[in-house]
């Protein structure tokens, strides 16, 4: 249950982002939770892109196409800290 206390907390968060912004968000962690965070965060917010960073190739690449299916700008992070140097989220 703990992993879904940080997607609650950013969505309830002060100083959202505006239905028109152009949000941005990070990943640390590509698992089984990955998607089901990017569809709360997308049902929320105008998500523009991802940037994703994990321990799993096979993860990480899948959370990428699944973005990119969606429309989303995607990219892999080459550390955490790249991951979220600069995301809204």
């Amino acid at each position: 249950m703990a992993p879904a206390l940080i997607p609650a907390t950013a969505l309830s968060a002060p100083g959202r982002p505006g239905a028109n912004d152009r949000v941005v968000l990070g990943f640390i962690g590509t698992g089984v939770q990955a998607k089901s965070h990017l569809a709360a965060f997308m049902a929320e917010y105008p998500i523009a892109e991802i940037r994703a960073f994990g321990r799993g190739q096979k993860n990480l690449d899948a959370l990428i196409a699944h973005a990119r299916d969606l429309g989303l700008d995607a990219r892999a992070a080459t550390s955490p800290e790249d991951a979220l140097s600069g995301p809204d989220i």
